[in-house]
């Protein structure tokens, strides 16, 4: 299916967390997440991840130069509904697009990490 086209996405640099663990042999590039520098639960997501050996990036949206910031920005904005941005981002390269965390939606999505949040 591949990743929904975000545009200004091209130009993100993400950092990349190569995994160590059950999932060490997922392709790195088939999860990220998109966050804020202040987001708890983005922190949280991100340690979730690395503690399950997760292989995925990660992008700080806050973090980016303005000249990728501004543009991908107004990309994720047009995926979204009015009430605006939430973080941390879920997308996936099977084409899952979800804004802020919701562990239904995002085990719907194939990251089941419910469980492993609530003990943060």
């Amino acid at each position: 299916m591949g990743y929904v086209e975000i545009s200004g996405m091209d130009g993100v640099e993400f950092t990349w967390n190569a995994g160590t663990g059950p999932y060490s042999g997922d392709d790195p590039a088939a999860t990220l997440i998109v966050g804020l520098t202040d987001c708890h639960v983005c922190h949280k997501v991100v340690k979730v991840l690395k503690n399950r050996g997760m292989a995925f990036g990660y992008a700080d949206l806050d973090a980016l130069p303005h000249s990728v910031r501004g543009p991908f920005l107004r990309g994720l904005k047009s995926l979204l509904p009015p009430q605006g941005l939430l973080t941390p981002v879920l997308i996936t390269d099977k084409g899952a697009f979800i804004a802020g965390y919701n562990a239904e939606r995002w085990a719907e999505a194939g990251l089941d990490i419910g469980a492993d949040m609530a003990g943060l």
